[in-house]
């Protein structure tokens, strides 16, 4: 199967983003209520903090052909049926814009692929990469993705939680990961939010871009807030 590529930079940022990356901004600005008030006491409860510049922890992917894949087991992705695409096409796009010649291949295309060969998640590294015929695959496991917390259906409380791995074709061993790390987003990251008062599509949205952000983030050198 040939796969359908997108090109590099901004024409594939654009693309990538539609309009669940694009919207994204505006998702996490009005999710709660009384955020301006939030954001002008965040100094004063968290107190100073400084930009720090935190490195890439790999950089293998600049000038690649990469594939991002979602995994997860049936009943998170029956559950969840867009998990996959949101999540892909938002660390694709993030990956894109911030590393330079990037060939990546359309989200679209892979989540169409992993659906129509449900085998995939058993094949070895190094032969799905060569099926998926690219230079990377970033493959994100996810071993928890939920909106509430359990038993509480009361509050929107999203969590999502997952391993990341990259496959490298031209790696001596490609059956193993050249690179692996865990990552957790929460939204809200303190208490939760009344079902009333927002809604599984507004949450989900919301979520999936902070851990898009966290998983992108590995893959280039980025300015962060912390504290002081």
């Amino acid at each position: 199967m040939s796969l359908k590529f997108l090109p590099h930079r901004c024409v594939s940022a654009a693309a990538l983003t539609l309009a669940v990356v694009l919207a994204a901004g505006a998702v996490l600005a009005a999710m709660l209520p009384g955020c301006a008030l939030v954001g002008a006491t965040t100094y004063a409860i968290a107190g100073p903090t400084k930009t720090v510049t935190v490195p890439a922890e790999y950089t293998g992917l600049e000038g690649k052909s990469v594939a991002v894949m979602i995994a997860g087991d049936e009943y998170l992705l029956y559950r969840y049926p867009k998990a996959q695409i949101l999540l892909a096409t938002n660390i694709a796009a993030r990956i894109v814009e911030n590393i330079d010649g990037v060939r990546m291949v359309n989200p679209q295309t892979i989540t169409k692929f992993q659906k129509e060969n449900p085998e995939w998640m058993t094949l070895p590294y190094g032969e799905l990469i060569q099926r998926v015929q690219v230079d990377r695959i970033v493959l994100v496991d996810l071993g928890d993705y939920r909106l509430h917390d359990p038993g509480n259906r009361e509050l929107w409380r999203a969590v999502i939680e997952g391993n990341i791995g990259v496959v490298e074709a031209d790696s001596r061993d490609p059956d193993n990961y050249a690179y692996y790390k865990g990552v957790r987003a929460t939204f809200p990251e303190d208490g939760g939010v009344g079902v009333l008062e927002s809604d599984q599509e507004t949450v989900e949205l919301a979520v999936t871009t902070l851990f898009a952000q966290k998983v992108a983030k590995l893959f280039y050198t980025h300015d962060e807030e912390v504290k002081r």
